[in-house]
């Protein structure tokens, strides 16, 4: 069978044009220093937290509860060799508030501390790689801590003092957040405690001097001091104690009533005797009489 050169060359042409591609996936290279990502060598993140009180990062997941002073939030993304930068963002949309660092290495640290109060935060942590890809991974509903309340303790006045002229009301306070700024208002109650009226605000030590001359001494004096960190507050009271020097007479007024009182008059018998005895006598005198000036007229 004699074929043509004309068909021959359409043949090999055909089988070159089919086997092109293959040829050109075998001597295709990569660019240089790329890097390829295979799913069994992405990186991973942990995430973690350390404070003030606890220096040791402790591992956490998504519904975690939290808290310690400076909550530090600390993510790493392993193998390092495959990350170029990282970042973090933390999400309190009940505030609302959002805090974002970035590094540029596979670590990445957030103080939470700037929330400026507790909240349930999303934290979203990215990685970007060397091959210009960038992966995340999100945490949600974590709760993180930093404030907490404070408390004051009242040293004087105590149930037992009696006050006049100038005293040193003084109490004690604390706050587990180190280095916390408190402020004190000190309040007055004169009816044991039934209502406060102010007489110190926004005081700084743990002191105040109260001068007490011209109050009405009682013994219903009560003194209240509350602390604030800026967010929470706290307080104690005293019992009741006496203060005053000013001393109140109570008027009393009383009506004097003059009973009269009617005593009959008793007679005696011997007056009731006499008394027979003289009427007696009249009238024994009187008949008498009588008789006598009749017998003159009839004899």
């Amino acid at each position: 069978m004699c074929i043509s050169i004309q068909t021959i060359f359409s043949v090999v042409l055909l089988v070159y044009l089919c086997m092109m591609p293959l040829f050109v996936s075998a001597t295709s290279f990569s660019p240089r220093n790329a890097t390829h990502i295979f799913a069994a060598d992405e990186p991973q993140v942990t995430l973690s937290y350390y404070s003030l009180w606890n220096t040791t990062p402790t591992p956490i997941s998504s519904g975690a509860h939290i808290s310690g002073d400076h909550v530090i939030l600390l993510a790493e993304w392993v193998p390092s060799a495959l990350i170029d930068n990282t970042s973090i963002e933390v999400h309190a949309p009940a505030i609302p508030i959002t805090l974002n660092n970035e590094s540029l290495s596979e670590s990445i640290t957030i103080d939470t501390r700037s929330l400026g109060n507790n909240a349930t935060c999303v934290v979203n942590v990215t990685a970007w790689l060397t091959n210009g890809t960038a992966i995340s991974e999100l945490f949600s509903d974590i709760f993180i801590g930093n404030f907490f309340v404070p408390s004051v303790s009242l040293l004087t006045p105590t149930g037992s003092s009696i006050w006049t002229g100038v005293n040193v009301i003084s109490w004690t306070a604390t706050d587990p957040n180190i280095a916390e700024t408190l402020t004190f208002d000190v309040f007055l109650s004169s009816d044991s405690g039934q209502s406060y009226q102010e007489i110190a605000q926004d005081l700084s030590n743990m002191s105040l001097e109260w001068n007490t001359t011209g109050l009405i001494k009682n013994d219903t004096y009560r003194i209240r001091v509350r602390v604030t960190d800026g967010i929470y507050s706290n307080y104690d009271t005293s019992e009741s104690f006496i203060a005053g020097d000013v001393i109140i007479t109570p008027t009393t007024t009383e009506t004097t009533t003059t009973t009269t009182s009617t005593t009959p008059t008793t007679t005696s018998p011997d007056v009731i005797t006499a008394a027979f005895i003289v009427a007696a006598i009249i009238s024994s005198g009187i008949m008498a009489i009588v008789v006598y000036y009749v017998a003159r007229k009839w004899f």
